[in-house]
Formats: structure tokens, sequence, C-alpha cells
């Protein structure tokens, strides 16, 4: 056992010298080969394509002259340790540079580390000091790095993603908001306008107030996902005479089928996130139309029980599959029937779930043939009465 002990660490000693010295010959082989095989590659600068990739062999061969001298028992739990920092080190600027070409994909970042290693392992076996222990160890090196690098390389990524879509998000908001504010005192002209008249102007408030709603609900669709939280604001508000006007506002659009179950002569008060909580009824009451029954009523409830209230809205219809139910509060799942008409993307349901959590309660779904769809929110009241006015929800 010592024997192998010392021709292991010997061969481990060469290995790491014949790196060292030869770092730029493997860089060039290296350089050669992923130029050929990799094509974004083909155009990179040899400054932008080497960076810190030769530093990683540098680090590579010294941490395999470390294990050269550590005791055979030891070396498994260190090759993971040294591996380990080695990727941490060099691949955060490694993958940034990949990343500022629009030409590189994840699938890339993986294909260069994996033709280093076999330049590097082509060239010990040349050299015949690449034994199965010494591979073992060079194998285990480049997995973790090559791993690294694309967990972080596609980090960037969706960073860059996230960015770019709330940029247009946001550049969409403010055009929009303006047409909206435009538009809307004339109303009262428009109601003594001829009947088409009127229906345009309805048609056209319809699409800019639900582009609006749209971009806002991207914007912080995008904030939740990215974990940097959503400020909300809370206070103290009856929300009977608020849901009211919501359905008040929401018959110009849809008509007299919206039905407002109201509670008669009581109010249901709490501590409430208003602007969310309307946003997600208004979603709610929009999907109900849009993949309900064209002729049957859609209905709007709020109930109280005990520290909770529960805002539900009901249509007829096309109902949801029990597949679709289980994911459908998840990002960017659909949230349509399952009829032709469905495809819609669940952002807005995002939400629902959302504003259920930021007042301690949850949303629940029920659909079939037999009872139609409703959607509840449950909120308890006081769940945000000492949040001082605001909360950052994660």
């Amino acid at each position: 056992m010592q024997t192998d002990f010392h021709k292991n660490s010997y061969r481990l000693g060469l290995a790491a010298d014949y790196i060292s010295n030869n770092r730029d010959l493997l860089m060039s082989l290296w350089e050669q080969k992923v130029r050929n095989q990799i094509e974004p590659a083909k155009d990179s600068s040899q400054l932008i394509l080497r960076d810190h990739l030769g530093v990683f062999l540098y680090d590579l061969s010294n941490s395999l002259s470390l294990l050269a001298l550590t005791p055979g028992n030891s070396q498994l739990p260190l090759t993971h340790e040294i591996s380990l920092k080695l990727s941490e080190l060099y691949t955060k600027i490694y993958t940034k540079n990949r990343n500022q070409s629009c030409h590189y994909f994840v699938h890339h970042v993986a294909e260069e580390y994996v033709i280093l290693r076999h330049v590097v392992t082509d060239f010990l076996i040349a050299e015949g000091l690449l034994d199965l222990h010494s591979a073992e160890t060079i194998n285990r090196m480049f997995e973790n790095s090559t791993l690294k690098a694309i967990k972080v390389f596609q980090k960037q990524v969706d960073k860059k993603q996230h960015e770019m879509v709330a940029s247009i998000a946001h550049d969409m908001r403010s055009p929009i908001a303006i047409a909206q504010m435009s538009l809307k005192p004339i109303s009262d002209y428009i109601c003594k306008a001829p009947e088409t008249t009127r229906k345009f102007y309805q048609m056209g408030m319809e699409s800019i107030d639900e582009s609006l709603s749209m971009s806002v609900q991207i914007l912080d669709s995008l904030s939740i996902d990215a974990r940097s939280g959503m400020k909300l604001k809370f206070e103290k508000v009856d929300l009977v005479p608020v849901l009211d006007k919501v359905v008040r506002s929401a018959r110009c659009r849809f008509g007299e089928r919206l039905v407002f179950l109201s509670p008669k002569g009581r109010a249901i008060s709490g501590f409430f996130a208003m602007d969310l909580l309307v946003r997600v009824t208004n979603n709610l009451i929009s999907n109900a139309f849009k993949y309900g029954s064209d002729t049957e009523n859609v209905s709007i409830g709020i109930a109280e029980k005990n520290d909770s209230v529960s805002i539900s809205v009901h249509n007829d219809g096309c109902t949801i599959s029990e597949d679709n139910q289980k994911d459908i509060f998840h990002l960017f799942k659909s949230e349509g029937c399952t009829n032709e008409h469905s495809g819609s993307w669940g952002i807005g349901l995002t939400h629902v779930k959302f504003a259920c959590k930021a007042h301690g309660g949850k949303a629940k779904l029920v659909s079939s043939d037999e009872k139609g769809t409703t959607f509840t929110l449950t909120l308890k009241k006081e769940f945000n009465k000492n949040s001082q006015g605001t909360l950052k929800l994660m």
C-alpha cells in the first residue's frame, strides 16, 4: 500500500510539473481545437478566449502538487475541496466574458471545458503520466469546475433576460398610461355619441386597461421570480365598498351579467394591500368572462369567518382540467380552460397566489362540469396589522 501511495504521489507530482511547464502549449492546443469545433469561438479574440482558463491550469498544477504530498486516504476529500475552490475562483469572470457574446450558449461553455480536459489528459497520456488514479483526480476537478461554470453562466443569462423584459415592460407602461389618462376625461362626451362610437371607444379603453395591467403584472412577476420581493402598502379598509366599486367598473366592460353577492349592511374590515387585491380581482373577473359561458352570470362574493375573509369569483361554462389545476398558480402556466380558446399565460394567477400569501392566506380553485369554476382568495384580516403600512414580500 505504501508503495502504491508513493507511485501515485510521484505520478501526480510529475503531472503537476508537466502541466505547469507546458501551460502555453496546452492553451495553444486547446485554442486551436476550440476555434475548429465551437462556432462562437472562431471570431473571439485570443485575450477573451483564453481569459482565466490559463490561470485555471496554473492552479490545477499547484493542486496536483499539493495532492502528491497528501496521504492517500485524505486525497479524495481534499480533491473535492480544491476543485470547488478552483471553480469558484474563475467561473464568474470566465462566464461573464462568454455572456458578453450573444452567440455563446450554455452548451458552448461545457464544450470548452470538455475540450480542455481532453487536451490535458491526452498530453499526459502521451508522456506516460496518466494512470487510473491521476485520471480520476483530474476528471473530478474538471467535472466540478464545468458544473459550476454552467450554473453561473445560466444564472447570468437569466439575470440579463429579467432585466431586458423588465426594461421593455417599463417602457411600455408609460405611453399606455398616458393614453389611458388622456382618453378617460372624454368618457362623458362619448356617452352621448352614437352607439357605434361608444362601442369602439369602449373597445379601445378595454385594450388600454388590459395592456397597462399586463405591463404592471410582468414587472411584479419578475420581482417575485427574481426573489427581489415586492413592496406592498397595507391600510385598514372595508372591503365591501371597494369590491362594489370594482364590480361597477367591470360592468362597463362586461355588462350586467356580473353579479356582486354583497353582505347587505355589513362592513368587512381588515388590513389589506388594496392595489394588489383590486388588480387580482379584476384579473379573475376578466378570466371568468374570457373562458366562461357566454350567457350565464359571473358572480363575485365576499364572506367573513372568524379572523378571515374570502373573496370568490365564479363562472359557469368551460372548466379547467385536474392536470391544469395542479400548476395553475405557477408563473407562466396556462390558465385557460381545456378547449380551443386556451393558451393564456398565468401571470395574473401567480399574483392571486402571491396576494393570498401576503395576507397570510391561500388561493383555492374548484372546477367541474357540475359546479362550474370558482377561484377563492382567503385572507387573514389582521395578518398585517403591525406591518407599519408596508411589507416587502419575497
